[in-house]
């Protein structure tokens, strides 16, 4: 059994934990329900720690929806200073993407992950056989439309030593002229871990226009709309995504506020509580086990209505410093950072 428990087998992810001991109580299977905080953004949930160990955390704030394998190669080939399209679309197979497209090579990288390996075992399994089907039509279909070079990379096994001997012994050494001292693998993997939408949060609060965030993260517009709607929601982003690609430094009101300029605190009657932004409201509900959406929350704000039977009440920031600096000697509860003067003027 102690072999077996999930902070001895999983270190890597003790970062997660809320309570440290309870990963060196309980096994990788086990269904105890635990807290779990996401390191990037400091999302709180609940989640069974077998279905965490399986499956991952899954921030719904910070995830970007990327695999490991995939952050991973498009790292190295940035190192290697190649121009290439993510989840690139051709008009001969409008209803599939490709992962890596190097348009001046007129190449095609496909990165398999393990659902395209798992199951050759049991080819009759429908959604293994459907990959595999895939697999093999995107393939037919690049090379019969001209593509020079079409390589698929094993990358079934989300770790270093695996994709770096995938990488190696396929034909992109070759190809792209470089050797295994030539690549910063370590920088690789910390790319891999890192989460898309807080690098471009980052971006966006340090000023930088649509087209410098998208040359930078490979990303669709799209996406990056969403991205930065995802983090104004919970106070992060500091002001919503500009449609047209001509965003400046000037559009920004503020830098390193942590989102507070845009920030909407909201006071909660049911439980009598004031908070500084939704993320506050999320993060404190999510912690007493209820789940909370931050578009029904901002409804419910916009509306002085209820969403999950709690009934939200928009304040203005000076009242909620007013109640801030009060709080020790009132009945109400206060949760969030109290507000700089300098946000006190936006309402």
């Amino acid at each position: 059994m102690k072999n077996n428990i999930i902070g001895i087998i999983h270190p890597e992810l003790l970062k997660y934990f809320i309570s440290q001991d309870e990963a060196f109580k309980y096994s990788c299977h086990s269904k105890h329900m635990v807290l779990l905080k996401c390191p990037i953004c400091g999302h709180i949930k609940s989640m069974p720690i077998d279905q965490f160990t399986s499956h991952g955390f899954a921030c719904p704030f910070c995830s970007d929806g990327v695999s490991y394998p995939n952050k991973f190669v498009r790292n190295l080939f940035k190192q290697l200073g190649e121009s290439f399209e993510c989840e690139a679309k051709f008009e001969w197979l409008p209803n599939r993407l490709y992962d890596l497209y190097f348009y001046q090579r007129n190449t095609i990288v496909e990165i398999h992950g393990s659902q395209h390996y798992q199951g050759k075992p049991n080819f009759h399994l429908i959604s293994n056989r459907k990959d595999w089907e895939i697999d093999i039509e995107k393939r037919k279909y690049a090379l019969d439309n001209g593509i020079v070079n079409y390589i698929e990379i094993d990358c079934s096994k989300s770790n270093l030593e695996y994709i770096k001997h995938s990488i190696m012994h396929s034909e992109l050494p070759q190809l792209f002229n470089f050797s295994e001292i030539d690549i910063d693998w370590q920088q690789c993997v910390m790319a891999a871990e890192s989460s898309l939408v807080k690098e471009v949060w980052d971006l966006w609060n340090a000023g930088l226009t649509n087209g410098e965030i998208l040359s930078r993260v490979k990303i669709s517009k799209t996406t990056l709309r969403d991205y930065v709607r995802r983090g104004y929601e919970i106070g992060i982003c500091n002001n919503l995504y500009q449609p047209k690609n001509n965003r400046t430094k000037s559009h920004i009101k503020t830098n390193n506020d942590n989102g507070l300029y845009n920030a909407r605190p909201t006071y909660v009657e049911d439980d009598n509580i004031y908070f500084a932004t939704y993320k506050d409201v999320i993060n404190y509900y999510e912690s007493q086990g209820l789940i909370m959406s931050p578009s029904r929350i901002s409804v419910a704000v916009n509306h002085k209505s209820s969403t999950r039977g709690k009934y939200f009440t928009p304040i203005t920031k000076r009242e909620f410093n007013n109640k801030y600096d009060l709080a020790d000697i009132s009945d109400y509860q206060v949760v969030g950072e109290r507000f700089d003067d300098r946000f006190l003027e936006v309402m």
